[in-house]
């Protein structure tokens, strides 16, 4: 998968942060029947996009980190995309074909949401904000400068025979300034385990979304992101020279 590549929805007072159900992270989809195309080159993809819907909640395009527009050779149908006319962030599996005139035939293999928490303070969560421990992988900043992306592992189980959920955000702890006048915004990872036994892991991926920080950035100021994990807290640092 390339790393590098890559709606929420408004819930209710409680669930401002998004309630992670862990088993849509191995959802698969369902789709109409389609044929490939005759393209004479063809490969697998993996992008971070900002997935479009139609009228009927159908996964129909999506626009890439790197900002390249795909329209989908057959829509896909999936239990996390239920809003029609919106727009998703999520992880899309395809194949790329480059037909004989040079264009592009898409072909959906999947789609796996992608979690887009928006940014809050710290009395938003409560007296004391959840950092329940996970399992850091890896992290990048998009292309087009916009999301920082996160690959991350959470423990999980079942309760009587049922998979629970988690609780994810982002908690904003301000921004302090250097000698030099350049800024850094602090932010934490929210987790709230809620719970759920701790028996094995289940993939999270994770965008912190720029827009949603309360605070006026430029592209000489970066982002201080820590989360705690099993092995102790990861602090990752990401520079907004390509903010745009």
């Amino acid at each position: 998968m390339e790393k590098n590549r890559t709606h929420q929805k408004t819930m209710t007072a409680k669930t401002f942060f998004h309630w992670l159900w862990l088993v849509l992270c191995l959802a698969a989809c369902s789709s109409d029947p389609y044929h490939t195309g005759d393209g004479s080159l063809s490969y697998l993809r993996a992008d971070f996009v900002e997935a479009s819907t139609d009228n009927e909640s159908y996964v129909v395009s999506a626009l890439t980190d790197d900002g390249e527009h795909l329209q989908l050779a057959r829509r896909l149908k999936t239990s996390w995309t239920t809003t029609p006319d919106s727009v998703y962030r999520a992880l899309l599996y395809y194949n790329q074909e480059v037909n004989e005139d040079g264009s592009a035939h898409i072909l959906p293999l999947s789609v796996l949401p992608v979690q887009n928490p928006k940014v809050y303070r710290p009395g938003h969560y409560g007296l004391k904000p959840k950092t329940d421990p996970v399992v850091f992988q890896s992290a990048w900043p998009s292309s087009n400068g916009k999301y920082v992306n996160f690959d991350l592992d959470v423990k999980t189980g079942t309760v009587d025979g049922a998979m629970e959920s988690q609780v994810v955000g982002w908690i904003f702890d301000g921004v302090s300034q250097g000698d030099d006048g350049r800024r850094t915004a602090k932010l934490r990872l929210y987790h709230d385990q809620n719970g759920v036994p701790e028996y094995y892991s289940a993939k999270l991926y994770i965008s912190l979304s720029i827009p949603f920080i309360p605070e006026s950035l430029t592209a000489d100021d970066s982002l201080q992101v820590s989360i705690n994990t099993y092995e102790g807290k990861v602090v990752k640092t990401f520079s907004l020279k390509y903010l745009k």
